[in-house]
Protein backbone atom coordinates (compact mmCIF):
# COMPACT_ATOMS: atom_id res chain seq x y z
CA UNK A 1 0.00 0.00 0.00
CA UNK A 2 3.16 2.63 0.92
CA UNK A 3 4.27 1.86 -2.42
CA UNK A 4 1.43 2.58 -4.36
CA UNK A 5 0.92 5.40 -2.39
CA UNK A 6 4.29 6.63 -3.60
CA UNK A 7 3.71 5.90 -7.01
CA UNK A 8 0.71 7.95 -7.45
CA UNK A 9 2.52 10.82 -5.60
CA UNK A 10 5.23 10.32 -8.06
CA UNK A 11 2.38 10.37 -11.11
CA UNK A 12 0.81 13.50 -9.78
CA UNK A 13 3.89 15.22 -9.56
CA UNK A 14 5.75 14.48 -12.58
CA UNK A 15 3.11 14.80 -14.78
CA UNK A 16 2.89 18.33 -15.81
CA UNK A 17 6.44 17.98 -16.52
CA UNK A 18 6.48 15.15 -18.70
CA UNK A 19 3.58 17.00 -20.39
CA UNK A 20 5.84 20.17 -21.10
CA UNK A 21 9.00 18.12 -22.39
CA UNK A 22 6.54 16.04 -24.76
CA UNK A 23 3.62 17.87 -25.70
CA UNK A 24 4.70 21.68 -25.63
CA UNK A 25 6.84 20.75 -28.81
CA UNK A 26 3.91 20.15 -30.56
CA UNK A 27 1.82 23.49 -30.20
CA UNK A 28 5.54 25.60 -30.94
CA UNK A 29 4.66 29.88 -30.59
CA UNK A 30 2.02 29.10 -28.16
CA UNK A 31 2.65 30.01 -24.67
CA UNK A 32 1.54 28.22 -21.67
CA UNK A 33 0.76 27.34 -18.12
CA UNK A 34 0.52 24.57 -16.05
CA UNK A 35 -0.74 23.82 -12.48
CA UNK A 36 -0.97 20.91 -10.48
CA UNK A 37 -4.13 20.97 -10.98
CA UNK A 38 -3.91 20.84 -14.81
CA UNK A 39 -2.06 18.89 -17.25
CA UNK A 40 -2.84 20.39 -20.34
CA UNK A 41 -1.39 23.53 -21.81
CA UNK A 42 -3.63 26.89 -21.53
CA UNK A 43 -3.28 29.42 -24.58
CA UNK A 44 -2.92 33.10 -22.76
CA UNK A 45 -4.37 34.76 -25.47
CA UNK A 46 -6.74 34.12 -28.47
CA UNK A 47 -6.42 35.53 -31.81
CA UNK A 48 -9.79 37.76 -33.43
CA UNK A 49 -10.76 38.48 -36.69
CA UNK A 50 -10.91 41.91 -38.04
CA UNK A 51 -12.42 42.48 -41.80
CA UNK A 52 -11.72 38.94 -42.37
CA UNK A 53 -8.38 38.06 -41.31
CA UNK A 54 -6.84 37.01 -38.39
CA UNK A 55 -5.45 39.19 -35.95
CA UNK A 56 -3.17 38.20 -32.93
CA UNK A 57 -4.78 39.85 -30.02
CA UNK A 58 -7.88 41.86 -29.09
CA UNK A 59 -8.64 45.47 -30.90
CA UNK A 60 -7.04 48.17 -28.84
CA UNK A 61 -8.48 51.89 -29.96
CA UNK A 62 -5.92 54.99 -29.38
CA UNK A 63 -6.27 58.64 -28.32
CA UNK A 64 -9.50 59.63 -28.79
CA UNK A 65 -11.42 56.73 -30.48
CA UNK A 66 -13.95 54.57 -29.39
CA UNK A 67 -14.84 51.07 -30.58
CA UNK A 68 -18.38 50.06 -30.79
CA UNK A 69 -20.48 47.19 -31.16
CA UNK A 70 -23.21 48.45 -33.85
CA UNK A 71 -26.87 47.57 -33.24
CA UNK A 72 -28.59 45.51 -35.17
CA UNK A 73 -30.74 47.20 -37.74
CA UNK A 74 -34.70 47.02 -37.20
CA UNK A 75 -35.88 44.28 -39.44
CA UNK A 76 -39.31 46.30 -39.28
CA UNK A 77 -41.47 49.56 -40.06
CA UNK A 78 -42.73 51.58 -37.82
CA UNK A 79 -45.83 50.09 -39.13
CA UNK A 80 -45.22 46.05 -38.82
CA UNK A 81 -43.68 45.94 -42.26
CA UNK A 82 -40.45 43.81 -42.87
CA UNK A 83 -38.29 45.98 -44.54
CA UNK A 84 -35.65 44.35 -47.36
CA UNK A 85 -31.86 44.99 -46.43
CA UNK A 86 -31.58 47.63 -49.28
CA UNK A 87 -34.22 49.88 -47.54
CA UNK A 88 -33.07 49.66 -43.49
CA UNK A 89 -31.79 52.62 -42.23
CA UNK A 90 -28.09 52.44 -41.30
CA UNK A 91 -27.75 52.08 -37.62
CA UNK A 92 -26.30 54.74 -35.42
CA UNK A 93 -26.66 53.30 -31.91
CA UNK A 94 -24.30 50.74 -30.39
CA UNK A 95 -22.28 49.83 -27.02
CA UNK A 96 -18.51 51.11 -26.29
CA UNK A 97 -16.55 47.77 -26.04
CA UNK A 98 -13.44 49.12 -25.74
CA UNK A 99 -12.05 53.34 -25.16
CA UNK A 100 -8.86 54.70 -25.67
CA UNK A 101 -7.12 56.40 -22.57
CA UNK A 102 -8.16 60.17 -24.04
CA UNK A 103 -6.34 62.99 -26.68
CA UNK A 104 -3.64 65.14 -25.62
CA UNK A 105 -4.03 68.72 -25.81
CA UNK A 106 -1.96 69.68 -28.56
CA UNK A 107 -0.41 72.61 -26.71
CA UNK A 108 -0.33 71.69 -22.86
CA UNK A 109 -0.07 67.59 -23.59
CA UNK A 110 -2.95 67.69 -20.64
CA UNK A 111 -4.65 64.59 -21.38
CA UNK A 112 -8.43 65.26 -22.09
CA UNK A 113 -10.18 61.52 -20.82
CA UNK A 114 -12.99 59.94 -22.26
CA UNK A 115 -16.58 60.85 -21.69
CA UNK A 116 -17.72 57.15 -22.08
CA UNK A 117 -16.35 54.06 -20.98
CA UNK A 118 -17.07 50.21 -22.02
CA UNK A 119 -20.72 49.23 -21.48
CA UNK A 120 -22.15 52.82 -22.08
CA UNK A 121 -24.44 53.01 -24.94
CA UNK A 122 -23.67 55.67 -27.51
CA UNK A 123 -25.81 57.31 -29.97
CA UNK A 124 -23.53 58.97 -33.23
CA UNK A 125 -24.06 61.01 -36.25
CA UNK A 126 -24.97 58.77 -39.67
CA UNK A 127 -21.87 59.72 -41.78
CA UNK A 128 -19.13 59.31 -38.55
CA UNK A 129 -16.54 57.10 -38.24
CA UNK A 130 -14.51 53.99 -40.19
CA UNK A 131 -17.04 50.43 -40.34
CA UNK A 132 -15.12 47.45 -39.09
CA UNK A 133 -16.38 43.79 -38.91
CA UNK A 134 -14.87 42.44 -35.63
CA UNK A 135 -14.74 38.70 -34.56
CA UNK A 136 -17.53 38.47 -37.25
CA UNK A 137 -20.21 41.34 -36.31
CA UNK A 138 -20.55 45.04 -37.50
CA UNK A 139 -18.73 47.01 -35.45
CA UNK A 140 -18.01 51.45 -36.28
CA UNK A 141 -14.36 52.92 -34.76
CA UNK A 142 -15.61 56.69 -33.71
CA UNK A 143 -13.92 59.60 -32.13
CA UNK A 144 -15.10 60.55 -28.75
CA UNK A 145 -16.32 63.91 -30.49
CA UNK A 146 -18.67 62.07 -32.93
CA UNK A 147 -20.85 60.90 -29.64
CA UNK A 148 -23.79 62.73 -29.45
CA UNK A 149 -26.02 61.13 -26.40
CA UNK A 150 -25.15 58.55 -23.79
CA UNK A 151 -26.87 56.39 -21.57
CA UNK A 152 -27.20 53.26 -19.80
CA UNK A 153 -29.55 50.64 -20.64
CA UNK A 154 -31.44 48.66 -23.07
CA UNK A 155 -33.20 51.66 -24.78
CA UNK A 156 -32.79 55.25 -25.30
CA UNK A 157 -35.32 57.14 -23.27
CA UNK A 158 -35.29 60.47 -22.05
CA UNK A 159 -34.83 60.09 -18.97
CA UNK A 160 -31.47 57.61 -19.77
CA UNK A 161 -29.69 59.92 -22.11
CA UNK A 162 -27.28 61.98 -20.86
CA UNK A 163 -25.26 64.42 -23.41
CA UNK A 164 -21.49 65.06 -23.11
CA UNK A 165 -18.70 67.57 -22.64
CA UNK A 166 -20.29 70.65 -24.27
CA UNK A 167 -23.72 69.50 -26.12
CA UNK A 168 -26.45 70.17 -25.48
CA UNK A 169 -30.62 68.27 -25.89
CA UNK A 170 -33.06 70.75 -27.54
CA UNK A 171 -37.01 70.00 -27.99
CA UNK A 172 -37.59 72.05 -30.86
CA UNK A 173 -40.63 74.28 -30.88
CA UNK A 174 -43.22 73.07 -33.60
CA UNK A 175 -43.66 75.60 -36.60
CA UNK A 176 -46.68 78.00 -36.29
CA UNK A 177 -49.31 76.82 -39.04
CA UNK A 178 -50.97 80.00 -38.84
CA UNK A 179 -49.49 83.91 -39.00
CA UNK A 180 -50.60 86.39 -36.10
CA UNK A 181 -52.94 87.76 -37.70
CA UNK A 182 -54.46 83.96 -38.84
CA UNK A 183 -53.34 83.51 -42.21
CA UNK A 184 -52.59 80.20 -42.97
CA UNK A 185 -48.61 79.80 -43.64
CA UNK A 186 -47.92 77.93 -47.16
CA UNK A 187 -46.02 74.41 -46.26
CA UNK A 188 -42.69 75.56 -47.37
CA UNK A 189 -42.70 78.35 -44.37
CA UNK A 190 -43.79 75.68 -41.83
CA UNK A 191 -41.70 72.99 -42.61
CA UNK A 192 -38.53 75.06 -42.16
CA UNK A 193 -36.15 73.92 -39.79
CA UNK A 194 -36.91 75.48 -36.37
CA UNK A 195 -34.56 77.89 -34.86
CA UNK A 196 -36.14 77.88 -31.06
CA UNK A 197 -36.39 75.32 -28.85
CA UNK A 198 -36.40 74.58 -25.08
CA UNK A 199 -32.93 72.91 -23.22
CA UNK A 200 -33.90 69.42 -21.64
CA UNK A 201 -30.43 67.97 -21.18
CA UNK A 202 -26.70 69.54 -20.41
CA UNK A 203 -22.93 67.94 -20.72
CA UNK A 204 -21.16 68.64 -18.10
CA UNK A 205 -18.90 71.27 -20.74
CA UNK A 206 -15.98 71.48 -22.56
CA UNK A 207 -12.10 70.39 -20.91
CA UNK A 208 -10.16 73.66 -21.70
CA UNK A 209 -6.10 73.52 -22.36
CA UNK A 210 -5.63 73.60 -18.51
CA UNK A 211 -7.51 70.44 -17.91
CA UNK A 212 -10.22 72.02 -16.22
CA UNK A 213 -14.28 71.90 -17.50
CA UNK A 214 -15.70 74.75 -18.16
CA UNK A 215 -19.24 75.73 -17.43
CA UNK A 216 -22.35 75.59 -20.01
CA UNK A 217 -23.88 78.96 -20.04
CA UNK A 218 -27.37 77.28 -20.64
CA UNK A 219 -29.44 75.22 -17.73
CA UNK A 220 -32.35 72.66 -18.82
CA UNK A 221 -35.75 74.86 -18.77
CA UNK A 222 -34.34 77.46 -20.56
CA UNK A 223 -35.81 78.64 -23.77
CA UNK A 224 -33.01 79.28 -26.26
CA UNK A 225 -32.78 80.66 -29.88
CA UNK A 226 -29.87 79.21 -32.29
CA UNK A 227 -28.54 79.29 -35.20
CA UNK A 228 -29.68 77.89 -38.59
CA UNK A 229 -29.24 74.52 -39.28
CA UNK A 230 -27.78 74.10 -35.78
CA UNK A 231 -26.98 70.38 -34.26
CA UNK A 232 -28.35 67.11 -35.50
CA UNK A 233 -31.88 65.99 -35.36
CA UNK A 234 -32.93 62.85 -33.75
CA UNK A 235 -35.96 61.41 -32.37
CA UNK A 236 -36.87 60.12 -28.47
CA UNK A 237 -39.41 58.36 -28.17
CA UNK A 238 -41.48 59.92 -31.10
CA UNK A 239 -40.21 63.45 -29.76
CA UNK A 240 -38.17 65.79 -32.48
CA UNK A 241 -34.92 66.86 -30.50
CA UNK A 242 -31.56 68.24 -31.74
CA UNK A 243 -28.36 67.91 -30.09
CA UNK A 244 -25.78 70.69 -30.42
CA UNK A 245 -22.80 72.08 -28.77
CA UNK A 246 -23.54 75.20 -26.60
CA UNK A 247 -21.64 77.61 -28.81
CA UNK A 248 -24.40 77.04 -31.20
CA UNK A 249 -26.81 79.23 -28.78
CA UNK A 250 -27.39 82.55 -29.35
CA UNK A 251 -29.56 83.47 -27.32
CA UNK A 252 -31.47 82.68 -24.01
CA UNK A 253 -34.20 83.45 -21.63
Amino acid sequence: MPAALALRACVFVCLPFLLGAFVLPLFPGQKTSFSARSSFPKTMTRAHNLDGQEIPGPLEPLANVLLVKVKDAEDMSAGGIVLPDQAKEKPTEGEVVAAGPGRQHPETAVLMPMPVKPGSKVLYGKFDGMSVIYDGAPHVLIRDDDILLTWTGSSMTLDAVETVRDRILVKVKKAQEKSAGGILLAPSMTKARPTEGEVIKVGPGRIASTGEVADVKVKPGDGVKFKDFAGTEIKIQDENYLVMYSVDVLARW
